[in-house]
């Protein structure tokens, strides 16, 4: 609260200066021999700023010639450095209470953190000041805490450059979840700080497929990881001294400020103590997961191997249809779970063995196998015995990254040398969202029929008449997938206790984690990188369409299938299975290049054809069922399927 509420200060007489000249373009307005002009300031002066009609672009004087969309595609971060706040560093070994001072008293969302050596060793945010403190019992002992222990280090950075564009720093910004981006120079000096709202302000927005998936992190994202070794601040950049921090922080607020402060925390207590802490009532429908799987391995896969190309392994023969032999993992859980929400909770998981291990005689399908087969034990043996009494008092199913978390544990206490990918998906009830936890090149993709005449839809189709469209079906969403470079995803693994496991591979905490809202009628795609490495995007779409034309004879809006349950697993098993199919024609195709030989030759790798891998798709469908009250339950909700 204390850092969010204005201040009101007098404006320099240079900025007054600038201000008084209306109109002028806004790279030169803000080009003044003293400190950057802020954002906040700027929109209380007499030169007024807008945006583009659509509420996106750059910010642009009133008077000013709107710029068109090519203009927003080209505008680089150099455009708009003159309008970064200053950039605020403190020293490695200052504690947390002193961080959170110059965090407030200089009104900044992120600090740099500075070696002896003037290097740039890491970055602290307010988010890191929450996560630290939660995990103290006496938050006092926290607030000792060094700034070095806890901040984000300088290697797992990302960073932009003052050539790239504005758009592609707010790509990476969805992509990977961060908010505030260091602009580094070609001297390997921090001229700024590029933050959420700044991007916002001077971009547009991204499509699904340049968001999530293998080649838009190749395309975007690769390369901008890790900060450039002996990175430092310039020399006008300097550490904050102790010394000029006042002991009070509460002395830099006026007495209005604290009026407030305190008026906001009045109304806060109010409305929890009319609350009375419970939830808000609310009715709406019931959802649910059904699920259908299908499972294929790679072509050319033996029990004693794989065969490089179908020549190896045998012409005439068969290619292999043996799951068994798949390196490729998964499990299936609907755990009864009772919560005001709903009784069951269905989650549902894929995993992809590294091939490799194989030479080094470690059979790869012991890593994911094992565990797949933990995350279902988890989540058996930490289901509520006891059915629901009271709607206050439940206990919330764990997160997708909960279970992966503890299946790792597992497996590596277990000690099983390998390593695989790994994707967890299961639905949220009460926020009606899909949430999942993705690490590596495994994924999945949400489908969802959008109508293109309805106001403010995103991903609406503007180009092709509706008289010529067969279907409204497109991506509504893809996750992203993560690669420490090209056909090298990050991975969960263990080597033996000689190799431990700290920095050959990746933890559960740095899988991609967030939730994406869903609604009844959704086709939900999870599947390990056979399938995406194969099939185009909009084939699967095409594919999911053509499912749902046979099967209800057009949209599915998430009614269910007439009959029992087994009419829609069937359904489901049929959808995973044409998506099965798909990927292995199209592997074995060498007259059309796969998504991923694309991607390879953009890596100036000699690729063509398909890529023969092992393939397990999970087809999931949202369904409705009948009305809910957050505070109360509806008769006979929740059997489940």
């Amino acid at each position: 609260v204390l850092a969010a509420l204005p201040r009101r200060r007098q404006c320099p007489p240079s900025m007054a200066a600038v201000a008084s000249t209306a109109g002028r373009q806004i790279q030169s307005a803000t080009r003044v021999p003293t400190r950057p002009v802020p954002c906040a300031w700027l929109s209380s002066t007499s030169a007024r700023w807008t945006t583009m009609e659509n509420g996106t672009g750059p910010m642009r004087l009133e008077g000013e010639p709107e710029r068109d969309k090519n203009h927003v595609e080209r505008l680089r971060v150099a455009d708009v450095l003159d309008m970064m706040t200053e950039v605020t560093a403190v020293h490695r070994d200052v504690s947390l209470n002193h961080a959170i001072e110059v965090l407030v008293i200089h009104r900044k969302g992120v600090l740099l953190v500075e070696g002896d050596d003037g290097d740039v060793l890491g970055i602290f945010t307010t988010r890191d000041v929450l996560q630290q403190i939660v995990q103290f019992p006496d938050r006092s002992m926290a607030l000792c805490t060094s700034v070095h222990e806890i901040m984000t280090p300088a290697s797992r950075i990302v960073y932009c450059t003052p050539a790239d564009t504005v758009k592609h720093v707010r790509l990476l910004m969805r992509s990977l979840g961060v908010r505030n981006v260091p602009v580094v120079d070609e001297h390997g000096v921090v001229r700024g700080i590029m933050t959420a709202k700044l991007a916002a302000d001077h971009s547009s927005f991204f499509r699904a497929k340049d968001v999530g998936g293998k080649a838009a992190f190749m395309q975007h994202i690769e390369g901008h990881r890790g900060l450039p070794m002996g990175t430092k601040l310039s020399s006008d950049q300097g550490l904050q001294s102790f010394s000029t921090l006042p002991n009070d922080v509460t002395s830099v607020i006026d007495a209005d400020d604290e009026e407030a402060i305190d008026e906001y925390l009045s109304v806060l207590q109010k409305r929890e103590q009319a609350q009375g802490r419970k939830l808000l009532p609310l009715r709406r429908r019931r959802l649910d997961l059904h699920v259908g799987l299908a499972a294929l391995p790679h072509p050319f896969k033996r029990p004693d191997g794989v065969a490089n190309t179908r020549r190896d392994y045998g012409p005439g023969e068969e290619v292999c249809t043996d799951v068994r032999l798949s390196e490729d993992s998964h499990f299936m859980s609907r755990v009864r779970w009772p919560t005001p929400f709903s009784d069951f909770v269905t989650y549902v998981g894929v995993a992809d063995g590294v091939g490799s291990w194989r030479l080094r005689g470690v059979d790869p399908r012991d890593f994911s196998q094992r565990l797949m087969h933990c995350c279902a034990k988890y989540l058996n043996s930490s289901a509520p015995e006891e059915s629901l009494s009271n709607t206050d008092e439940y206990t919330p199913h764990p997160s997708p990254l909960e279970v992966l978390q503890r299946a790792w544990e597992m497996v590596t206490r277990e000690k099983i040398v390998g390593s695989c990918t790994a994707c967890i998906v299961t639905l949220d009830h009460q926020m009606s969202q899909l949430s999942y936890a993705n690490l590596g090149d495994s994924g999945l993709i949400i489908l969802r029929h959008i109508d293109s005449e309805v106001a403010g839809t995103v991903y609406r189709n503007r180009t092709t008449p509706r008289s010529d469209r067969t279907s409204d079906l497109r991506i509504a969403f893809l996750s992203q997938q993560q690669l420490r470079s090209f056909n090298l995803p990050y991975q969960l693994g263990y080597v033996g206790d000689e190799g431990g496991r700290g920095q050959v591979f990746e933890e559960p905490t740095d899988a991609n984690v967030t939730g994406y809202s869903t609604r009844p009628g959704d086709i939900v795609i999870v599947a390990t990188d056979g399938l995406f490495d194969n099939v185009e995007l909009d084939e699967i779409c095409s594919l999911a369409f053509e499912w749902e034309t046979k099967w209800f004879g057009g949209a599915n809006e998430g009614k269910a299938l007439p009959g029992d349950d087994s009419t829609e697993t069937e359904a489901l098993n049929d959808l995973a299975k044409t998506l099965c199919d798909r990927s292995r024609e199209f592997s074995l195709d060498n007259s059309r290049d796969s998504p991923f030989a694309i991607l390879a030759k953009d890596n100036d790798i000699l690729w063509s054809g398909g890529m023969p891998d092992d393939c397990t798709v999970l087809a999931l469908r949202v369904v409705e069922g009948d009305l809910i009250d957050t505070q109360g339950r509806s008769p006979g909700a929740g059997t489940g399927n």
